[in-house]
């Protein structure tokens, strides 16, 4: 079982976790907003550090084969996916983007850390393993839904 797995297990059944690149926060407390949320509240980016015209290849080590590099962080948020590793590509992308607008505001309690979302994004970016990008953006899509409170 990988151990973001784990953590989401432990998340349900409501333990307080710390691991390395998470911070310590019961699973009650956590918060974190949607891609859609992003996407349509461009002023709520004010305090995450990061702007809507941001290139993604600024902010994550994306494959040149790719092709991704100079679409915005607010254009990778309606990415839809498709096929093969770009498709999967696409789908880690827009909850990445998404994951660390919610670990970069100062008011939302998001489980992971900038950095462990960067280097778990670009690891599996960069394994060109498609079951692997849609597993991490899995992992993301469940703390982006858990809502602010």
């Amino acid at each position: 079982m990988k151990k973001i797995s784990k953590i989401l297990i432990a998340a349900v059944l409501g333990f307080t976790l710390t691991l390395a690149g998470a911070i310590s926060v019961s699973a009650t407390d956590l918060e974190g907003l949607t891609p859609g949320f992003w996407k349509n509240h461009t002023e709520a980016w004010a305090d995450t550090g990061f702007s809507p015209t941001d290139q993604i290849g600024s902010i994550f080590n994306v494959p040149d084969e790719y092709n991704l590099d100079d679409f915005t962080l607010l254009e990778a948020l309606s990415f839809g996916g498709g096929k093969g590793e770009i498709g999967a590509a696409k789908i880690l992308l827009r909850a990445s983007v998404a994951a660390i607008l919610n670990a970069g505001d100062p008011d939302i309690k998001y489980y992971y850390l900038l950095s462990s979302i960067y280097s778990n994004t670009n690891a599996e970016l960069n394994s060109h393993n498609r079951a692997d990008m849609l597993w991490l953006a899995g992992v993301w899509d469940s703390y982006n839904n858990f809502g602010l409170h």
